[in-house]
């Protein structure tokens, strides 16, 4: 992660943020570093994703069933 934002800091610095080659570079940087983090942290996120709401859904049938 951190060797990405100094490569970043170096085409910048060379190039100029004006330039397309920086933002290009940019882009697939920031693109592989995502694609990396999510596929690593996926199953994490759908999980908590997954647990969030049916811990809504238990409580929306809880207040569903309380008499007023």
């Amino acid at each position: 992660m951190l060797s990405a934002l100094w490569l970043l800091l170096a085409i910048w610095y060379q190039y100029g943020v004006s330039s397309v080659l920086t933002w290009l570079a940019t882009i697939v940087i920031v693109g592989i570093l995502a694609t990396l983090l999510s596929t690593r942290y996926w199953d994490a996120v759908t999980r908590v994703l997954h647990s969030d709401s049916l811990s809504n859904k238990k409580n929306q049938l809880v207040k569903a069933q309380q008499p007023s």
